[in-house]
């Protein structure tokens, strides 16, 4: 079997599937690889002076993410895109993701753009089941850039025995209590009525109590909405229920 024939097969095959179509000022590319809802990828390519040219996406792939409903205005979503296009010196303007170099560096330009434009259409998939961690990963870093001085993760047992690891606890200080959080990206009665009991056994464990606790459930209010049967658990168990949204609420929590 010889290998490099196998390659230039495979070379052959792969240049048949790609089209050429002239369109205004550019040659539109449209390539064998699928975006985000399953379309041919497709790429722009304008001369410019001096032997220069930019390759372009027109746009399409950050509109395509819009339409999928992925919030790009998220800063941990915005904290993907830049690290992408800095790996793959991809610039911005507008929604249009271009680069722009020598003709003679085209086959390293394209295939540089193509593959940044894959791994962006890849933030696709930081919709549900994933959009939890990010979700977390953007409070952690607002807890961070605005020095809450808490801890991630923190174990609590309760009354019963059981140890419960708070999402993030910001330690007693002065006359403020121990500030327990609780961060849900998609808030549900069940999870209300679970904090409820869990804030209850860990105020009954006598080692805690005493030094004084606050319950508060940070939720994404653009994924969910907090039912009004949550509400009253929430009222009568003790436990602040804020949105996502209401930072100023949240910095009070500091």
């Amino acid at each position: 079997m010889k290998t490099s024939e196998l390659l230039d097969e495979y070379t052959n095959w792969l240049r048949k599937q790609y089209t050429v179509k002239d369109v205004d000022v550019a040659d539109e590319i449209t390539t064998p690889f699928l975006n985000t809802i399953g379309d041919n990828l497709r790429i722009y390519v304008k001369p410019l002076d001096r032997n220069q040219i930019e390759l372009s996406d027109d746009g399409i792939t950050l509109e395509d993410l819009y339409l999928l409903g992925i919030d790009m205005n998220a800063s941990v979503r915005k904290d993907l895109l830049d690290r992408i296009k800095n790996e793959y010196l991809i610039k911005q303007r507008n929604d249009t993701l271009y680069v722009k170099g020598s003709i003679k560096n085209f086959p390293l330009l394209k295939q540089n753009f193509i593959s940044a434009i894959i791994k962006i259409n890849d933030i696709a998939n930081t919709r549900r089941p994933n959009v939890e961690s990010l979700f977390f990963d953007e409070v952690y870093k607002y807890f961070d850039e605005n020095d809450f001085g808490g801890l991630q993760k923190h174990p609590f047992e309760g009354k019963s025995g059981v140890s419960y690891n708070l999402d993030y606890v910001i330690p007693k200080k002065n006359n403020r209590p121990t500030r327990m959080i609780d961060l849900q990206n998609r808030i549900s009665f069940n999870q209300v009525m679970t904090s409820a009991y869990k804030f209850q056994d860990i105020r009954e464990n006598r080692t805690v109590s005493t030094n004084g606790l606050s319950y508060t459930m940070i939720f994404n209010n653009d994924a969910s909405d907090v039912s009004s049967n949550s509400i009253k658990i929430a009222q009568d168990a003790d436990i602040r229920l804020i949105p996502w949204s209401n930072k100023m609420e949240i910095l009070a929590l500091r």
